[in-house]
């Protein structure tokens, strides 16, 4: 855990010293978020008013993160649920617009962004035990760094479709116990990468290179 963070801090770091070299653009992208922010807060006291009004940010679909009712019918959850959104959409913007970061710190934060896409499910249909331990796994192992992001959605659907059905021992044993043993990572892992070539083959094919690289 305490290389995860420091990882994250050398992450943060890096990009702050990017920022820091342009102060123009900083002052602008802050100033973008603090007009998010009063607007947010407009809309949320005239809501508390009796007023409808429509909402500064909303959940992506298949975020279950606030899939509870609370989190829009109390207006003082909505607020934070959407402050949240505002914030952490605006840090990716941030991330997308930070040239001059090198490559290792570019990977780190795309990684980052395939965590949190796998994570996310649809709520009228959430992974099995199973399609869950896949997809960490084929985070992991580095499998989904050349898949372009909005194509993790469609790797969720098609695990969902037919890993149960091509691998039902694996499956099982893993829905039933929790747990996997080395056999089931290495089923788990080819069957993602047959996927991966199906949907994407430059990610599968990135996925060989590495693994040559470190046989090498």
């Amino acid at each position: 855990m305490s290389s995860e963070v420091g990882e994250a801090a050398k992450t943060l770091g890096e990009v702050a010293r990017v920022w820091v070299g342009e102060p123009g653009k900083l002052v602008a992208a802050q100033g973008d978020l603090f007009q998010s922010y009063a607007d947010l807060w407009g809309r949320s006291f005239r809501r508390f008013l009796g007023e409808e009004v429509e909402p500064v940010a909303e959940p992506e679909p298949g975020d279950n993160r606030f899939k509870d009712p609370e989190w829009s019918a109390n207006p003082y959850f909505d607020f934070w649920k959407q402050a949240y959104l505002v914030t952490a959409r605006w840090a990716e913007q941030m991330l997308d617009k930070t040239d001059g970061l090198d490559e290792r710190t570019r990977q780190t934060i795309e990684h980052g962004r395939r965590i949190r896409a796998v994570l996310s499910q649809p709520e009228n249909a959430p992974l099995t035990l199973a399609e869950q331990a896949a997809l960490l796994l084929a985070v992991e192992e580095n499998l989904l760094n050349a898949l372009p992001l909005p194509a993790v959605a469609t790797l969720q659907i098609d695990l969902a479709a037919s890993l149960a059905k091509d691998l039902p021992g694996v499956t099982d044993r893993i829905n039933r116990t929790g747990s996997m043993d080395d056999k089931d990572r290495a089923a788990l892992h080819a069957y993602v990468k047959n996927l991966l070539a199906a949907l994407a083959p430059a990610a599968a094919e990135k996925d060989s290179d590495d693994g040559a690289t470190r046989s090498a």
